[in-house]
């Protein structure tokens, strides 16, 4: 079986009715895929609630009251 390129520029070439030169050249990405986006933004969500955690006093005066800690894995944003 051909290569995708090869099998691509045999097809173009049939349905154009004339020989073809396929060249395909691979680009640096310069903008966000919308999955880059989407996950940039989770990320943004979850350090701010994480920040948010950290900073609150009544979560303060529990760890510094019961020497606990915050597992900072167990934090989920709220949407």
């Amino acid at each position: 079986m051909k290569p995708a390129p090869d099998r691509l520029q045999q097809a173009l070439c049939e349905y154009f009715g004339r020989p073809l030169v396929l060249r395909i050249e691979l680009a640096q990405n310069e903008i966000d895929t919308p999955a880059a986006t989407v996950g940039r933004q989770r990320q943004e969500q979850q350090e701010r609630a994480a920040t948010s955690i950290a900073q609150d006093t009544f979560v303060r005066d529990v760890i510094d009251s019961f020497d606990a800690s915050l597992v900072e894995s167990s934090i989920k944003p709220i949407a």
